[in-house]
């Protein structure tokens, strides 16, 4: 499909500088498809290489490259251009930000990747934006921001609705905040992803109650997915309520209602977190990548504590959440705390077999895999990197079940043709620790959830066959060649070569996916107690 590879990228003088070759001898050109405009690049022969220069800063006619999105394509076919695996492994070093006298506005020129859906390949383009000053209680400006990215009316409507109704919940919190009294008493453990408990957030409450602490503290739970669908004015309205009312706010996941809200100083928010490491970036490690966090405006800021699994995850977690580095809390987690307790595993395996018994016989492969796509609305798995039919012949001569977790995001099954029911297992009901008990290899990608899985013992294989495009658009915090404790498999032959020889790397776990459950003396969720809620003095976080 693609006739044009773009090898190297180099800034020079203001200048984006271009080599690349083509199979065709076709010329690199710029093209955007909302202005319906070609930008003609000056191409120069090298041999079998080309260079090209884009100028977005025109030094004699004092201009500026018109904003937008423009794709890299081959000029007159407008076939898209592909980058090189260097590249996309660090494309995000080559974004640049031009300021004027003034630093009023400012000119951002982003080299990003874009999906061609239809064609299912990735290509290049150059996002050239014009940025001002943010201040969220400037109205005007907002207003004008808003109409200057509003594509129709209706956008600028919707756009300067969400504007006013940010408002106006902010003010109702802080009204209600002030009415409230602060006792030290009001507990609130939500999500704004999930309709209920679970992982970090349930331990906590149940340590809480096993303590007999839910008679001193008034516990409210508030659970919705605010991704799944639009809520209801009184929905917000409610949940602002409950917020102010609080002393302390236990958090799991990404919570945008608190990126408006200037919170009460006497309230502790706690962002519990549910990963304890994973390779894709989250929060500000995406920072100047597509969607990354507001730089001043975003929930992640507003956290008091966070917790994390060891005293090696503050610097990850630090940029992650863009917080002091003496607000994370290495406590552990919680939902680890009983995890290798002998009891716990032989009850969750005996009910396990109880539901699935011509399972007990086998060996269990689970695949875990995380979402592509950029949020909950528009995640999605490409199973056809998966060849089911190898797949399943290899599981019938070995003996073996092959488990499919999605994550929680994904709504669509798996394609498990019925035929092949018999080895292909859907299980995305299912606790993925619970799973983890009688599960022999696991198979998982950029996911967090190998750190929980390591704790076992058991082999772990990442099958990453999209590395480089999945680290230049949502990016890694650790180079996954690096650092991966498992064998990495790049395709699905590299997949079924080594789950056909067990050659599994055997890497040793550096220390920041070692989580402090296997050392603490404490429970983690007692630390958690003791520290936030009783303000006692906690050692070793």
């Amino acid at each position: 499909m693609f006739n044009i590879l773009i090898n190297k990228f180099e800034w020079i003088d203001g200048d984006l500088h271009i080599s690349y070759t083509s199979d065709d001898g076709s010329d690199l050109t710029l093209y955007s498809k909302k202005l319906k405009e070609d930008y003609e690049l000056q191409s120069n022969a090298e041999g079998l290489t080309k260079t090209a220069k884009i100028t977005f800063f025109d030094r004699e006619t004092k201009t500026i490259f018109k904003k937008g999105r423009w794709r890299a394509v081959a000029k007159e076919s407008l076939i898209p251009a592909q980058l090189s695996d260097d590249i996309m492994l660090n494309i995000e070093d080559y974004t640049r930000c031009f300021y004027n006298d003034d630093f009023s506005k400012s000119v951002v020129v982003s080299p990003i990747i874009i999906n061609y859906s239809k064609e299912d390949i990735q290509g290049v383009a150059f996002e050239v934006s014009y940025i001002v000053p943010y201040d969220v209680n400037n109205y005007k400006r907002n207003f004008a921001t808003a109409k200057r990215e509003a594509t129709s009316v209706k956008s600028f409507i919707h756009k300067c609705g969400f504007i006013v109704a940010k408002g106006v919940l902010a003010k109702f919190y802080s009204i209600m905040a002030s009415i409230y009294k602060k006792e030290g008493k009001n507990i609130l453990i939500m999500s704004e992803n999930r309709n209920g408990i679970m992982d970090n957030l349930e331990a906590i409450d149940t340590r809480i109650k096993e303590r007999g602490l839910d008679k001193t503290f008034n516990i409210t739970y508030h659970f919705r997915n605010i991704f799944a669908g639009r809520q209801n004015p009184f929905s917000w309205l409610r949940t602002i309520n409950l917020i102010a009312k609080q002393d302390f706010i236990f958090v799991d996941d990404y919570a945008p209602v608190f990126a408006f809200l200037d919170l009460d100083k006497r309230t502790t928010l706690v962002q519990v977190w549910h990963a304890g490491f994973g390779f894709k970036l989250v929060g500000y490690g995406r920072f100047g990548i597509k969607g990354s966090p507001h730089p001043v405006k975003s929930c992640h800021r507003k956290y008091t504590y966070a917790l994390i699994g060891n005293d090696y995850l503050r610097e990850i977690y630090s940029e992650v959440f863009g917080i002091e580095k003496e607000a994370l809390l290495a406590t552990g987690m919680p939902r680890l705390e009983h995890f290798l307790d002998e009891g716990h595993k032989t009850g969750v395996k005996a009910k396990f077999y109880e539901t699935f018994p011509e399972l007990k016989k086998k060996r269990i492969i689970t695949f875990a895999p995380t979402y592509r796509g950029s949020n909950q609305r528009n995640a999605y798995y490409d199973f056809s990197k998966l060849d089911f039919d190898r797949l399943y012949d290899f599981c019938k001569e070995t003996n073996t079940a092959f488990i499919i977790k999605q994550h929680h995001f994904l709504q669509e099954k798996a394609p498990i043709l019925p035929e092949q029911s018999d080895v292909f297992y859907e299980c995305s009901d299912y606790k993925l620790n619970d799973l983890f008990y009688v599960t022999d290899i696991l198979i998982t990608d950029y996911s967090s959830c190998f750190y929980d899985f390591l704790l076992l013992g058991k082999p772990v294989v990442f099958f990453t066959y999209d590395r480089a495009v999945y680290s230049a658009t949502r990016g890694v915090h650790r180079p996954i060649d690096k650092v991966a404790p498992g064998t990495i498999c790049d395709d699905f032959d590299q997949l079924l070569e080594t789950l056909k020889t067990e050659n599994f790397s055997n890497i040793e776990a550096v220390n920041f996916l070692r989580d402090k459950c296997t050392t603490n003396k404490t429970l983690a969720s007692d630390k958690v107690i003791d520290y936030i809620l009783l303000h006692k003095q906690v050692e070793d976080i």
